[in-house]
C-alpha cells in the first residue's frame, strides 16, 4: 500500500479483474497492485492480464503472503521473467524506529523506555505496529495524562 499511494496504482481484487477486459484495461507507464495473487483460480485470466499488461508498457505488482505456482506453463514462464521481492518482518531496531516515526507523526511523546518496552512486547510485523500505534493515539487522547510504563503495560494487557 505504501508503494501504491506513493505511484498512484490502482489495486486490483479477484472481482473487479473478472469483469473487464484485460486488453483495454491498462494505461502506459501506470501501476496496478493485485493482492493475494495466490489465490486466483482463473488463471486463464491471469494470462491475459499478464499479457495486457506487458503489451500496454504497465506495471502489474502481485502481492502475495507465500510463493506460489500455476498450472499453466505460459503463465508459469511469465512469472519467471518478473522480479521477486520477499518482505520480511522487521528486525527489533526496526520496529523501535518506526514507533518512534509513527508517535512522532502523531505528535505523541513517550520515552525511549517506553518505546523499547512497546517494541519488545508486540509481535514483529507491520500490523502489530500500526496497531499498538493506533491504540496508545486512542489512549492519548481519551485521557490527557503523560503515558507512563505502568499505562502502557495495561494499555498492551502486559
Amino acid at each position: 500500500h505504501l508503494l501504491g499511494n506513493q505511484v498512484g496504482a490502482e489495486f486490483l481484487n479477484q472481482e473487479n479483474i473478472k469483469s473487464v477486459n484485460p486488453v483495454n484495461f491498462f494505461d502506459e507507464n501506470s501501476f496496478y497492485i493485485l493482492d493475494d495473487a495466490e489465490n486466483i483460480k482463473d488463471e486463464e485470466l491471469m494470462l491475459r492480464l499478464f499479457n495486457s499488461a506487458i503489451e500496454a508498457k504497465a506495471f502489474l505488482v502481485l502481492g502475495a503472503k507465500k510463493p506460489f505456482k500455476f498450472h499453466l506453463k505460459d503463465l508459469n514462464s511469465r512469472l519467471k521473467n518478473v522480479f521477486v521481492v520477499e518482505i520480511e518482518n522487521p528486525e527489533l531496531d526496526s520496529i523501535k524506529q518506526l514507533l518512534m516515526n509513527g508517535f512522532a507523526r502523531r505528535q505523541i511523546i513517550l520515552s525511549r523506555q517506553v518505546i523499547d518496552f512497546i517494541a519488545n512486547n508486540i509481535d514483529r510485523d507491520c500490523e502489530a505496529i500500526i496497531s499498538a500505534i493506533k491504540l496508545v493515539e486512542f489512549y492519548v487522547q481519551e485521557d490527557a495524562k503523560p503515558m507512563r510504563m505502568s499505562r502502557i503495560r495495561e494499555i498492551l494487557g502486559v
